[in-house]
């Protein structure tokens, strides 16, 4: 093995293989009549529609004039689901929902560019009925869009409301007897991770459609905690996640109504948690798409939960009779859309951090693949292991950070006592937070010769109720100071160069790049912001409805009360102070964070002389979906890098 300068090895792994790297799994569907397995996958090749996929025959459902997509909440999610032999789907072109058969694919709703769809429940008995989330932008602005439960009859494409009032609803499940319909449901100022409730009602099916009894709320309280993925496993047992603990914790209500109170609508519930003692793992994610599925019953005595501690996945068997767990030795880092299979078994996606991820089958002890086992792109030589590390920062508070150190079979070092390099990259969110699967994004970096180091800053999930909240009032402070902490910790020990360390992120993530380089010019050598936001007031001011209050949550207050802490707080005023060379790059089509945001900032660095790419990636939203773009954000990414360096 040769030695030569980090940053400079040469890799096998390209921007163009990885734009073409295939597809991405955005949903696990079952279908409970057969047991049927489909994949909804997203793919970049085809400008990123959405294609439901039939797992055993590896055959395309729906075909290239389909696109199984949802835009409800902006960033969608739960777009499809199998039932009784049939494929419901929402067609994002149209935002009508469709039902696939073998002949035929029909519309179940009437065509209105103004509505969206998501969150598919059919009726167990009267298979004809759905219900759904319905998201109404007939007006547009965020105070005014309305989101709903409605009952669609399948058969003549009538609708009609069925739950309203609350400012967003998610997960509408059905009983397996459909006596009982239980949702999630939440309002502003809240953001669903922060506070939201699971209710549940009974069901009465008349001639035009189904009438719920008065709800009752099984977990959760507006303000103050969370409850989600309301999962039936009985007709009367109903499994939710609450972090009423301080971590997302399962809970099991068992829920009655007798028939002389059916005709009242009086409904009983009664919860108590799987875990007494509780436990400080997370069993379950932040709901920014709609779909996510932690657990599933494996028969009917016992459940499959998966969790996150210390940032990697968890698996347990649950005995709801002996009301004991045992914990399941995993390969995966990360564990997502698990469900339910008819033969005892569950299926979910797993993510290694040294493999392609698979869907997987699992009976309570075995792992196996339902995928055809897929070698990685490249050999594991190049692929560099995660370290997960959780030091101290100067108040003796805890942060935790992912090392990637550089790795490639025909180098074994740079030059001399060099030390490499380094990308750090801040998630999005920004109360996200960055896993350990194996990512080839920062493959393409580590087998180049650099370190890649992921920050999970106070606020970032996975860690509990409490270490999320540390970044409420604290946006654009705490996730910078945690993440230059982090370099500075790094450099001291000899990891990495702090001289030649380089941040980005993307959306919250670019804020956190824009804030960092802005508030601490000398921290970075350079910084690539993906549609990052620069200034927080007019962020605020052009939100969509999902977002509308979560900046005034993370900064502190509204503007007009604070308005020195929301411009101190903005990059966009402290953009004079930049130093280090920035690439900046946004999507034309952008709603969640404007082009504006990056066109200001643009223009305020070049005014000062400063060095900053603008890059616009046309016909592209809050993020890349279309090979072509993918391959050009990596490529100009490395390149605006090793300019900085003097690599080329």
């Amino acid at each position: 093995m040769a030695r030569q300068r980090f940053g400079t090895w040469r890799s096998p792994i390209e921007a163009s293989d990885l734009a073409t790297l295939g597809t991405t799994v955005d949903n696990i569907l079952v279908d409970p009549a057969d047991g049927e397995v489909y994949i909804i996958e997203e793919r970049p090749a085809e400008g990123g529609r959405n294609e439901v996929v039939h797992l055993a025959s590896h055959k395309d459902v729906l075909g290239q004039a389909w696109n199984a997509r949802s835009r409800v909440h902006e960033y969608g999610g739960a777009s499809a689901l199998a039932y009784d032999g049939f494929i419901y789907f929402s067609h994002v072109l149209d935002g009508c929902i469709y039902r696939h058969s073998k002949s035929e694919i029909v519309p179940v709703t009437t065509e209105n560019p103004n509505l969206r769809y998501a969150d598919f429940a059919i009726h167990p008995v009267h298979k004809h009925l759905l219900v759904c989330i319905k998201e109404d932008h007939t007006n547009d602005a965020p105070t005014d869009v309305k989101n709903s439960l409605i009952l669609v009859d399948t058969r003549d494409q009538r609708s009609h409301g069925l739950v309203s009032g609350a400012d967003f609803y998610s997960y509408p499940r059905f009983s397996s007897d459909g006596q009982f319909l239980a949702w999630r449901q939440w309002n502003h100022p809240d953001m669903p991770w922060e506070a939201s409730e699971v209710y549940v009602a009974a069901c009465q099916v008349h001639q035009d459609g189904i009438t719920l009894s008065s709800s009752i709320i099984v977990a959760g309280k507006c303000g103050k905690d969370v409850a989600t993925e309301p999962l039936w496993i009985s007709a009367h047992q109903l499994l939710v996640v609450s972090d009423i603990s301080g971590y997302l914790n399962p809970y099991l209500a068992t829920v009655s109504c007798s028939k002389s109170q059916m005709d009242v609508g009086a409904v009983h519930v009664e919860t108590e948690p799987l875990f007494h003692d509780g436990m400080e793992e997370d069993f379950g994610e932040p709901s920014w798409m709609l779909g996510w599925s932690s657990y599933a019953a494996l028969d009917e005595n016992h459940v499959v939960l998966t969790s996150f501690r210390s940032g990697r996945a968890q698996i347990y068997v649950y005995d709801l009779r002996s009301k004991a767990s045992e914990e399941i030795n995993t390969p995966f880092a990360v564990i997502q859309y698990v469900h339910s299979l008819k033969n005892g078994k569950v299926v979910f996606l797993g993510k290694a951090s040294d493999r392609e991820p698979a869907v997987v089958e699992f009976d309570g002890t075995v792992f196996k693949p339902l995928t055809k086992s897929k070698d990685p792109l490249y050999s594991v030589g190049y692929i560099s292991q995660p370290q997960p590390m959780s030091p101290a920062d100067e108040t003796g508070n805890t942060y935790h950070a992912i090392l990637y150190g550089p790795t490639n079979p025909s180098y074994e070092g740079g030059e001399g006592d060099e030390r490499p390099p380094a990308v750090v990259y801040v998630h999005g969110g920004p109360t996200w937070l960055t896993d350990q699967a194996l990512d080839w994004k920062k493959q393409y970096f580590t087998s180049r010769g650099w370190a890649w180091v992921d920050v999970n800053y106070g606020g970032s999930s996975g860690y509990g109720k409490a270490y999320r909240e540390r970044l409420k009032g604290r946006w654009g402070v705490l996730d910078i100071t945690d993440t230059v902490t982090a370099v500075h910790l790094l450099a001291s020990q000899g990891i990495i160069d702090g001289k030649r360390t380089v941040i980005r992120g993307q959306s919250a993530g670019g804020f956190t790049t824009l804030g960092a380089v802005s508030t601490f010019p000398d921290a970075f050598a350079a910084g690539g912001s993906l549609y990052g936001v620069s200034d927080l007031r007019k962020l605020n001011a052009m939100t969509h409805k999902f977002e509308k209050y979560f900046c005034e949550t993370l900064v502190g207050g509204l503007p007009e009360e604070i308005p020195q802490v929301w411009k101190e707080r903005s990059p966009i005023s402290k953009a004079d102070r930049i130093k280090a060379p920035l690439l900046i790059m946004q999507g034309s089509l952008d709603r969640v964070v404007p082009p504006k945001q990056a066109e200001e900032i643009v223009r305020i660095i070049q005014a000062k002389g400063g060095k900053v790419r603008y890059v616009v990636m046309e016909d592209e939203g809050h993020g890349w979906k279309k090979s072509k773009n993918i391959q050009r954000a990596l490529e100009e990414e490395l390149i605006f890098y090793e300019e900085v360096f003097g690599f080329i």
